[in-house]
């Protein structure tokens, strides 16, 4: 049952009972182990009642209260403020009386519940939860788990009423008495289930001739479809899109070894892909290529168009010239002399100018990571989900984004949603913890990385500076 939003009553109840039961630190460690999130990184730092109160807008926000204060009164039980929160707060949201126990418990709480119970020893004797039962209504009709006490538990708690389970802890209680804390938290847990009345608000009737509307746009109004153009659009950029195999040379021989990557079309037989693609090496702990082993192996590089997890067999094509390199912009051009593999191919688009960008910006990327042990560049995927703009560097000419990538996407074109050509894939980038959450995600996440590429732009201006002819090249597949 998800949570509703608190009141402003409740928000500062909720304050109030934090505060007086935990003290920062202990609120860290509370909030790491009943939500699996850092509070520093979902609320920003300042003094204790800010952070606590900016916390419980977070909590509000993502529907977690109920977990919270169930965490919160698991690791201390004993504090009145916080005990009067959880009575108040379940009574005020519990279902009517015939719902199910597992409507008004969290999934914590529910786990918390069938542990405790399994945990006394008397109870894990089937015969002895037949007769804790007995008293129940419909009892011989529930589904049970005779062999597990836990699952037993959990199949109750999941089937009867609310205030049925209550009498059934409060049978269990005695059976508990050489445990006083399992005992005082099992009669806690009664308490709340009993002396809340179950009631569920009666949805509110439209006035008399109004209808409502029956479709709507979800979330806020914002339109987040897509017409068919997309998709036409995204394979094309797919046909474009290839993947590329690096023979490894060392002095002027071939290791036997592979390097993997992406690549995409940028003028008629020309491909585009990073630096560190072609150079085929570990740079955690390989020196780069020699400047002849380099040319080597760019003029060997393999290029699989079409090469798809559901199709045919990919198109291949060996490349036949290296066309120019930038080590710090980690960008290489490679020739092919491959007519055939290269028919009915078009140029990717490139974006006119350097767009202005903002967190609601989408970007997409075509690309080929890498699956297999050892990894080998695999079929194509489209990462066109969780794929936000994060920012651009001081120099403009990286452009960072939470789109994912694996090894392998390495030369990947970073694409907006008219499926232009922003930016070239070329790694990920260390960031302190973020907390991130989108549309797209049933719940937030931690980042620790952004994934980052080289603006389109910047390539093009160092083109047009060193190599002029190339940049004509590419201008002249556009016009």
């Amino acid at each position: 049952m998800s949570d509703e939003p608190l009141t402003k009553d409740e928000r500062t109840a909720l304050r109030e009972a934090i505060l007086s039961a935990f003290r920062k630190g202990d609120l860290k460690i509370l909030v790491q182990d009943t939500l699996d999130v850092d509070l520093d990184v979902v609320v920003e730092d300042g003094p204790y009642g800010a952070v606590v109160a900016s916390f419980i807008d977070w909590l509000n926000s993502q529907g977690k209260v109920r977990e919270l204060v169930a965490g919160a009164r698991r690791d201390n039980p004993g504090n009145p403020k916080l005990r009067a929160f959880e009575a108040a707060y379940v009574q005020a949201r519990a279902p009517e009386a015939g719902h199910p126990a597992g409507a008004v418990l969290s999934s914590r709480l529910r786990a918390e519940l069938a542990s405790s119970l399994a945990a006394i020893p008397a109870l894990s004797r089937r015969e002895a939860r037949d007769e804790l039962v007995a008293a129940a209504p419909r009892a011989g009709s529930l589904n049970r788990t005779p062999s597990n006490a836990r699952n037993d538990f959990e199949l109750l708690i999941d089937q009867l009423p609310a205030r049925q389970l209550s009498s059934l802890v409060e049978r269990a209680i005695p059976l508990a008495a050489h445990d006083s804390a399992l005992s005082q938290r099992l009669r806690e847990i009664a308490s709340s289930l009993s002396s809340a009345d179950f009631r569920v608000p009666t949805p509110a009737k439209l006035p008399s001739g109004d209808t409502p509307d029956p479709e709507l746009l979800l979330f806020g109004g914002v339109d987040a479809r897509l017409a068919r153009s997309f998709l036409e659009r995204a394979l094309q950029v797919g046909s474009s899109t290839a993947r590329l195999k690096v023979p490894r040379w060392f002095n002027g021989v071939a290791d036997g070894g592979y390097g993997y990557g992406t690549g995409w079309i940028v003028a008629p037989g020309l491909l585009i892909t990073n630096d560190h693609v072609i150079d085929a090496r570990d740079r955690t702990f390989e020196q780069r290529s020699e400047p002849d082993d380099y040319r080597r192996q760019a003029e060997r590089t393999e290029a699989w168009f079409d090469y798809f997890q559901e199709g045919p067999e990919p198109v291949s094509a060996t490349a036949s010239s290296l066309v120019a390199f930038n080590v710090d912009l980690d960008v290489a051009l490679v020739r092919f002399d491959a007519p055939a593999a290269f028919a009915g191919r078009t140029p990717l688009e490139l974006v006119a100018v350097q767009p202005r960008l903002s967190p609601s910006h989408r970007l997409n990327i075509v690309q080929h990571p890498a699956v297999g042990q050892p990894p080998v560049g695999g079929p194509q995927r489209y990462a066109i989900r969780n794929n936000f703009f994060a920012n651009i560097d001081a120099t403009g000419r990286l452009v960072r984004y939470v789109t994912d990538t694996e090894p392998g996407a390495s030369g990947s074109p970073v694409l907006d949603d008219d499926w232009k050509v922003i930016a070239l894939h070329h790694s990920s980038i260390p960031i302190p913890p973020r907390h991130v959450s989108t549309l797209d995600m049933p719940r937030p996440v931690v980042t620790r990385y952004h994934n980052e590429g080289i603006a389109i732009h910047a390539i093009l201006d160092w083109l047009r500076a060193d190599n002029p002819q190339i940049h004509a090249e590419i201008v002249a597949a556009r016009a």
